[in-house]
C-alpha cells in the first residue's frame, strides 16, 4: 500500500467578525485549537513577530521532532505561515512590508 503524504505543518484560519480562530496539525503530537493562542494573535498593539513569538510560546504540547521534519523546522514553517496568514486575514495596508521570519 502506497503511503499517503500530508503536509508537514498545517494552519487553518478563517476570521470572525474581527477575531482570528486557528486551528493546527503537524506541530504538536495531536490537532488542536487554543485560545491563549488565539487572543496572542489577535493582539494588535503588537507587532506581528511579537505575536507570533507570543503565540508559538502558548504550544500546548512539545513540537514534533521526527524524521518528517526536525522540531526548529516545523517552528520554522509554523511561524512563516503565521505571518502570512496574519498578512492576509488582516489586509496589507496594516502591516505594510514585513520581512520573512526567519529565526
Amino acid at each position: 500500500m502506497d503511503r499517503i503524504g500530508y503536509p508537514l505543518v498545517t494552519v487553518s484560519a478563517l476570521k470572525a467578525g474581527n477575531w482570528l480562530r486557528v486551528a493546527f496539525s503537524g506541530v504538536c503530537g495531536f490537532p488542536f485549537r487554543h485560545t491563549g493562542l488565539e487572543v496572542a494573535l489577535n493582539d494588535q498593539r503588537q507587532s506581528v513577530k511579537q505575536r507570533i513569538a507570543t503565540a508559538v510560546n502558548q504550544l500546548p504540547a512539545p513540537v514534533l521532532d521526527d524524521l518528517e521534519g526536525s522540531a526548529s523546522y516545523r517552528l520554522f514553517v509554523l511561524r512563516n505561515v503565521l505571518e502570512e496568514t496574519l498578512i492576509e486575514l488582516e489586509g496589507n495596508e496594516r502591516h505594510g512590508t514585513i520581512s520573512r521570519i526567519d529565526d
